[in-house]
């Protein structure tokens, strides 16, 4: 679903019919609206008792979201998608420091994931296009995933604390819209946004309650190898990227890379 909002968006400012950030103002706006929904069905169990590292957590999330969303316009997909599975071994000595154990599968996942990455920048299977977009996106989520994963085991309903970050980040993305002379209220009255919007909100919300039974590292390990896999296909279907064979090996092994993890 993330892949499919992605490429979509990215198309979408290519050919100019929306800027990037009123794609992503729809999809927070939509996404919303589902944990309101969330929210209101369970609200006598809500609590935000950790409101402290959620202060922390807001402004860092709202980092993140900026450059992924550039990243998305200015990386080439599979690119974007390949860099992207860097946050799964970066976080995996986070979780150690949060009490997870660290086992040697999980050493050799790391091993696998960044040498899968080196072969492909230095073999030019990675285009350096808005590639330092990318990274941010990459490192920035190490932070912003431990603390929500801190603060949902510490006293913070996650339905609630996605309500206000979802809700203060749509509101950052609504202001970039503007000052880009966009109208993105005037994108919720159009089906194609609309459809993609709705799928990709969707998924945040099965993603989020996922993310409540495993560890951080585990559940960006499964995350980020169907989008390597859906990133390097939609690069050269969609975005006629060349150097497929190259990358349909080097995600072959990202795949395997943040598969151990989980064992």
């Amino acid at each position: 679903m993330d892949e499919a909002r992605n490429s979509a968006g990215e198309t979408a400012a290519n050919l100019k019919i929306q800027n990037i950030f009123t794609s992503a103002f729809v999809t927070n706006a939509c996404s919303v609206l589902i944990f309101i929904a969330l929210t209101a069905w369970r609200w006598p169990l809500m609590t935000l008792d950790s409101w402290q590292t959620f202060l922390i957590r807001m402004p860092l999330e709202m980092g993140v979201t900026f450059f992924t969303v550039t990243a998305v316009a200015k990386c080439a997909r599979n690119a974007f998608g390949f860099v992207r599975t860097g946050t799964v071994p970066l976080l995996l000595p986070v979780d150690a420091l949060m009490g997870y154990g660290l086992s040697y599968a999980q050493i050799l996942g790391i091993a696998l994931v960044t040498g899968a990455i080196f072969y492909l920048y230095v073999n030019h299977g990675l285009e350096s296009r808005g590639l330092k977009y990318a990274l941010f996106a990459t490192v920035f989520p190490v932070t912003t995933t431990s603390l929500a994963k801190y603060n949902f085991t510490h006293g913070n309903s996650w339905e609630l604390e996605q309500v206000l970050a979802f809700s203060a980040i749509t509101f950052m993305l609504y202001f970039i819209s503007r000052s880009k002379d966009e109208r993105p209220l005037r994108h919720l009255k159009n089906p194609w946004t609309l459809v993609q919007a709705l799928a990709t909100a969707l998924g945040n919300a099965v993603l989020i309650y996922g993310f409540n039974l495993m560890t951080p590292s585990v559940h960006t390990a499964a995350k980020r190898s169907t989008a390597v896999v859906a990133a390097a296909s939609s690069g050269k279907i969609v975005f006629k990227e060349k150097h497929l064979a190259i990358k349909l090996l080097a995600a072959a092994v990202c795949v395997l890379g943040v598969i151990l993890p989980a064992f």
